[in-house]
């Protein structure tokens, strides 16, 4: 599994105190599950914290995550006459005042130019300039000197991490301090003592120092009222380090609550800057909650500001932290972008550490890409910059992504040297993440080696961490990786129990995501449904296996209603919707809110309209069944879907089992009846599956092709053979095939069985459904036939469909009685006035289904042309379709667009279904005009003999059966068959 560490960096800030953390940005740390779930971009940059840095009274910028606490030093301009700003003694001692002036000038000299060395990461150097600042100032009797140099020798040795050293400088200056009774310097040391101990995995005594320091610096504000901004800006800093340590110690309301006091003071003092690092710290916060739609907000909040205040190296960060976002919602195109505008900006700016950073993460999503050559060159060169620095955190992060390389190339041996190196790193800086990470991988090469008992322990020690630390992600992960130890070690209960809490979390999370969020969050949380599917089948809870992979499927057709803001058939369930929809839209503004001007009321508001939206979705779920998927999160029982089913038809219902480690590459077919589940797995790889799809779909869409029937013979063998015997035993009147992901790509009648030398539309009538669900298909619909038929409703130009129009005049001669609209008669209003007194609408024009519409024909996505206006997908529901039967969309390329997974192959009909309409035609690919007519009429013909549409679309078919499956397979019909 990659992991992504933050970076930590140091910016200078005028004002005596605290020093501001900056954003973390996080570096992809690979630690893998192996044969537990596929590498992932788990969390990895929880919040800031202020730390002090080298000018006196300097604020120093510094931002740590779970994985590299690393300090740098980015300055700003610095106020003239430091030393006299560090202390308020008198000046130093000496008879002779000019040389008393030169001693102060040659200090002084030297402060600048170790400060001008630290911002040029020369940081042995800047010690160096320190130490000869710091004996020259002991020669002069200068102890307000001998303090700054002692503050900034330790400074650049924690920023080496050196942390021994580096404390024992701090708690020399803090003695200094002390004895001049200077209470500003005081606090900035214990500060920077406090930010020590956070390093070291010593949170609570971190917690004690810094709240010393707040109540010290509110002493101050009472008794210095004139100086009340300067205060009130130390109290802001201080602040944000408090919500830090909370976030070390895994208490994330606390630290939401001080980052929000922070945040506050901030916004009231006009301190953009400051503002920008605490919007990424609360993103932060919220990315180890689970909120991913608040930390994509405060991220994208801080980006602006900062980019306001033209801090780059801050801009870099939170583009590193959009990044990891990005990987968690599954966006890895988008997340590579996001890392390499971080990787140039700190390249450009000379930052090593961060660029190191950055590198990492490139790393990563090469390594998710396949590309481990790649990978290691980015780690490598990472793990050297870390090395330089001191970062010893982020160091057992490049250790680890090594360690994960070596491991996918079976490198054992290496792979264990390296996370037991970076282990024992982790340990040593007391980072309890990174600790939990490794100790997962380390479990996993103990899996692949068999040695399942040494895996458990360090499992259940990760889970402990990760539950620690608030991390709920990680926590769905290593319950998953848990699961699986426990199946290997037969337990299968507990297994049983893990897989599903893993499960559980997951969708917990994709609840409080937006729509267009909510499918690339479930791919990358896919492996841990497979493997749920996967280890019921093993233990023959086939019910089980199904809930949850009828849920998956569930969950991408309830996604892609979302994502069009689709309405129902039923009033009521629509109401209740609408209601659940404002309170969801009060939610979205409430967020905002929150992203813009954050408080802890507002956000404990959002978390209790939250839980209500939960509660008030499966309110609808159980008053209207047949909606309940919109707010699904728990599998239906499967016992009431199968009693929808009509008597004599077979599902057939395969589900893609690719890609997750411990779970043998295959495909699960699923066969339902009313009475009965069974499942069979075919063995395949992804990789073959993926092309032998691929060349298949090619291979229909083009008529000269003369090698489809060889792959339709492979995919026979695939699909069907294995289920044959069971298929055959049911003796289906129907055969219903319920296809996911690229297999909706593939029209299974005419999937072709060498042993009898037919296809499978010649066995059976077959019919697609979207999935198996509360809609009840128990009754037929009438036998009587009425048609309304839409043709060429805009005769001009691309949009011009001459065959659709001889189309439609050839079924209405064949059908008395139909209603007729061509051309300029064929608008949307007399589509919506007639369309509830028909029995079957057969609509002859173009549909747009591609995502950002189709500029050629002038429409947007999910429209179907009509002459006056476009009927919007959505809306299909207030057409009041509850008595129509059939919907054939016979035009161009209906039903699919390619997409990877192939949604609008089903999303048409899904959304059809939902506005009451029994079933649908649609086409995968553009037709030939004159096989389409031929078909249709051959179709229509069948209907009007009194054939169910299933038997009258598959002899209109077999009519064709001579030609190429190009001229003949295109149209599927989607829903009831009858």
């Amino acid at each position: 599994m990659r992991l992504r560490v933050s970076i930590a960096t140091l910016l200078l800030l005028s004002g005596i105190g605290g020093v501001i953390p900056d954003a973390r940005a996080s570096s992809a740390l690979t630690i893998n599950y192996q044969n537990i779930y596929p590498p992932i971009h788990p969390r990895h940059n929880l919040g800031d914290d202020f730390r002090l840095g080298l000018a006196s009274g300097g604020a120093g910028l510094m931002s740590t995550d779970d994985f590299a606490k690393r300090a740098e030093n980015f300055p700003e301009p610095l106020p003239p006459r430091l030393l006299a700003q560090f202390v308020q003694s008198s000046p130093p001692v000496s008879s002779d005042n000019s040389t008393a002036s030169s001693s102060e000038q040659e200090l002084e000299r030297l402060y600048q130019l170790a400060d001008q060395q630290s911002s040029n990461n020369q940081h042995r150097e800047a010690i160096e300039t320190f130490t000869q600042m710091l004996n020259l100032a002991r020669q002069v009797a200068n102890r307000e000197a001998e303090g700054l140099a002692l503050l900034g020798i330790g400074f650049q040795q924690n920023i080496l991490g050196d942390r021994s050293a580096a404390l024992e400088s701090y708690q020399q200056a803090l003695g200094i301090t002390q004895e001049l009774n200077d209470r500003p310097g005081q606090f900035l040391l214990l500060t920077n003592i406090a930010e020590i101990y956070r390093d070291t995995g010593e949170p609570d005594r971190a917690l004690a120092l810094h709240q010393e320091v707040l109540t010290g610096r509110r002493e101050l504000l009472n008794q210095e009222p004139e100086a009340r901004q300067r205060h009130q800006a130390s109290i802001a800093r201080t602040l944000n380090n408090l919500g830090a340590t909370y976030n070390d110690l895994g208490q994330r309301r606390p630290a939401l609550d001080y980052f929000q006091q922070a945040l506050t003071i901030q916004q009231e003092l006009g301190n953009r800057r400051s503002e920008a690092i605490i919007l990424n710290n609360l993103g932060n916060t919220h990315r180890a909650l689970g909120q991913l739609e608040e930390a994509l907000q405060f991220f994208s909040q801080a980006l602006v500001v900062r980019r306001e205040v033209g801090d780059r190296n801050g801009e870099a960060r939170t583009l590193n932290n959009l990044g990891l976002l990005q990987s968690e919602l599954g966006r890895y195109p988008q997340a590579q972008e996001h890392y390499q505008a971080a990787a140039n900006l700190f390249e450009r700016l000379n930052n090593q550490p961060d660029f190191g950073t950055a590198l990492n993460n490139l790393g990563s999503i090469l390594q998710t890409q396949g590309n481990f050559a790649g990978a290691l060159e980015y780690y490598q060169r990472s793990l050297e910059i870390a090395q330089k620095v001191g970062d010893r955190a982020g160091e057992a992060v490049r250790l680890n992504n090594l360690g994960e390389i070596y491991r996918q190339q079976r490198q054992l041996d290496l792979a264990l040297a390296y996370y037991q190196k970076a282990l024992d790193l982790s340990r040593e800086v007391k980072d309890l993440f990174t600790e939990a990470t490794i100790l997962g991988n380390l479990a996993a090469i103990y899996q692949t080696q068999r040695k399942f008992e040494q895996a458990l322990p360090l499992q259940e020690q990760a889970l402990k961490l990760r539950q620690q630390v608030g991390d709920r992600l990680g926590e769905s992960q290593t319950l998953s990786a848990l699961g699986n130890t426990y199946r290997l070690l037969d337990r299968p209960q507990a297994a049983l129990n893990a897989f599903q809490q893993s499960v559980q979390i997951s969708l917990e999370i994709r609840r409080t995501l937006r729509r267009e969020n909510r499918q690339g969050f479930l791919e990358t949380q896919r492996d841990q449904i497979n493997r749920l599917i996967d280890f019921s089948i093993e233990q023959n809870q086939t019910a089980l296996a199904y809930q949850w992979a009828n849920l998956a499927t569930v969950a991408e057709l309830a996604d892609y209603s979302r994502l069009i803001n689709a309405r129902v058939a039923n009033p009521a369930a629509q109401r209740a919707i609408e209601a659940w929809q404002e309170q969801n839209q009060k939610l979205s503004n409430l967020r905002e809110q929150l992203r813009t001007n954050f408080s802890l009321e507002l956000s404990q508001q959002i978390n209790a309209l939250q839980g209500e939206l939960n509660t008030q979705g499966e309110a609808i779920a159980q008053q209207f069944p047949a909606v309940a998927e919109l707010f699904e999160t728990t599998p239906t029982d499967i016992a009431q879907l199968q009693s929808n089913l009509p008597a004599g038809t077979v599902v057939l219902h395969p589900v893609l089992l690719f890609s997750t480690p411990d779970v043998l590459e295959a495909i699960a077919l699923f066969v339902i009846t009313k009475d009965q589940i069974t499942v069979t797995k075919a063995a395949i790889s992804s990789e073959e599956f993926t092309q032998l799809v691929s060349q298949y779909n090619r291979q229909l869409q083009t008529p000269s092709q003369v090698t489809w029937r060889a792959t339709s013979r492979r995919l026979y063998d695939l699909l069907i053979r294995p289920v044959e015997a069971e298929i055959n035993r049911l003796q289906p009147q129907q055969l219903s095939i319920i296809a996911t992901d690229k297999l909706r790509y593939i029209p299974f009648e005419t999937l072709y069985d060498q042993e009898t030398r037919q296809f499978l539309i010649q066995k059976y009538p077959i019919n697609n459904l979207t999935r198996l669900s509360q809609r009840n298909l128990s009754n037929p619909a009438s036998a009587e036939i009425s048609l309304l038929a839409f043709g060429n409703p805009r005769p001009e130009g691309r949009s011009n469909l001459p065959g659709a129009e001889a189309e439609v005049n050839s079924i209405a001669a064949l059908i008395p009685g139909t209603e007729l609209h061509l051309r300029q008669s064929a608008t949307l209003d007399t589509f919506k006035n007639a369309a509830p007194k028909f029995s079957v609408l057969h609509i002859a024009t173009h549909g747009c289904f591609v995502r950002g519409g189709c500029p050629d024909l002038g429409m947007s996505e999910n429209t179907i042309l009509f002459a006056d206006q476009n009927l919007e997908i959505a809306d299909a529901a207030l057409l009041g379709l509850d008595k129509v039967n059939l919907v054939t969309l016979s035009a161009c390329q209906t039903a699919v667009q390619p997409q990877n997974s192939g949604e609008e192959f089903v999303g048409i009909a899904y959304l059809f279904e939902r506005a009451g309409a029994r079933s649908v035609v649609a086409s995968l690919w553009d037709v030939d005009d004159g096989a389409t007519k031929q078909l249709m009429v051959s179709f229509y013909e069948g209907i009007q003999q009194g054939l169910t549409k299933a038997e009258a679309l598959r002899q209109a078919k077999l009519n064709l059966g001579s030609r190429h499956p190009y001229y003949w397979s295109a149209f599927i019909l989607i829903g009831d068959h009858r």
